[in-house]
């Protein structure tokens, strides 16, 4: 995920309440979240965002991402969701979160 906002606790909540109000969002390490379905299910991870300072390396992973006009400043952020129902939710959440920050979110499927 690249966008012009670092992610927060906030965004994260916003993002999931868009998705489905049943899951919780839950703080790890400094900086780090995850999504939570019911009895525990891990619907996605979210690692903390870092600042991303180079451009080229951004194009290049991210063709055709073109940022909306803001200050400059680009965040990555990655985030994983596991294979089959519960990481469909995770997905949801993410382009979700990614729309929230005005920023853009590649799913690698696999396919």
């Amino acid at each position: 995920m690249v966008s012009p906002r670092q992610v927060s606790p906030q965004s994260v909540v916003k993002a999931v309440m868009q998705v489905d109000p049943s899951l919780a969002v839950e703080e790890g390490r400094p900086g780090a979240m995850m999504v939570a379905a019911a009895r525990g299910h891990v619907v996605l991870h979210i690692a903390p965002s870092t600042l991303a300072n180079c451009q080229a390396d951004i194009a290049r992973l991210l063709p055709g991402y073109r940022p909306a006009p803001h200050d400059g400043t680009t965040w990555w952020t990655e985030a994983w969701a596991p294979w089959g129902p519960w990481g469909e939710a995770g997905v949801a959440v993410a382009l979700s979160l990614a729309a929230t920050l005005d920023g853009t979110c590649l799913v690698e499927d696999g396919h």
